[in-house]
Parts: structure tokens; C-alpha cells; sequence
């Protein structure tokens, strides 16, 4: 039988993320839409690789949204400075995702980063 809730595995790129705050949110992956795509495509948030380099911790945020008007649709994930974070499929919430997937940091630093790059499974 056919499980037509599974889709497949994509890697999204490495994204730095340098301005705090809603306001400094950039999507870590975006929904793949074809002008000729017929339904509605989605994703789950399956991994999440961070990297934060910066004195201390700070939090990230996940959602959808624009810049400057996120709305989070996890809760907060904690990275400290100089380790690398790696989040998978026990440790995030379920959430299937219709639009772009947004990312920002609480607290960044001057001169900081934090470099996310997520795993997703494309449905429909």
C-alpha cells in the first residue's frame, strides 16, 4: 500500500543569520512552488543544524512569516557559543509548514553568527 502522508528528504543550504530579532528573521528553507504544481506542497521540519559564534548563548526562533512579523511555531531552541547544535525528529515539535521556514536569533552579538541549516520532508 501507498503512504501518501510520507514525502522525500531535502537539505536546505547553510544560512547566517546575523541581525537579532524578528526583525533580522531569514527563511532557512522555502517551499519549492512550480507554476505548474497542481495542490498544495508542504513540509516537516525534520533536522536542524545550528552554529552559533559568539560570546554566550542565545535562542533561536523558528516560524513563518516575514521579516519583522514571525510567528513562532516552536519553542525556543537554546545554542551556545562555539558548539555545534544538532536538533532531530524526537527532539522538534511536529508542525507541517505551508510557507517558508523563517529563522532568527534572540540575542546576536557584534560580529556574530548563527548558521542553521535544516532538514525537511517535502509533502505533496
Amino acid at each position: 500500500m501507498i503512504n501518501l502522508t510520507t514525502g522525500y528528504r531535502v537539505t536546505g543550504n547553510l544560512v547566517p543569520i546575523t541581525v537579532t530579532g524578528n526583525a533580522g528573521a531569514l527563511p532557512i528553507f522555502q517551499v519549492s512552488n512550480s507554476a505548474l504544481q497542481i495542490g498544495t506542497k508542504s513540509f516537516k521540519l525534520k533536522k536542524l543544524r545550528a552554529l552559533y559564534v559568539a560570546a554566550g548563548t542565545t535562542l533561536i526562533f523558528l516560524g513563518t512569516g516575514i521579516a519583522g512579523a514571525v510567528v513562532a511555531t516552536t519553542p525556543p531552541l537554546v545554542t551556545i557559543n562555539n558548539l555545534d547544535g544538532e536538533w532531530g525528529e524526537d527532539d522538534l515539535p511536529d508542525v507541517e509548514y505551508f510557507g517558508d521556514l523563517m529563522a532568527y536569533g534572540a540575542v546576536i552579538l557584534a560580529g556574530g553568527t548563527i548558521t542553521l541549516q535544516a532538514t525537511v520532508e517535502e509533502i505533496g
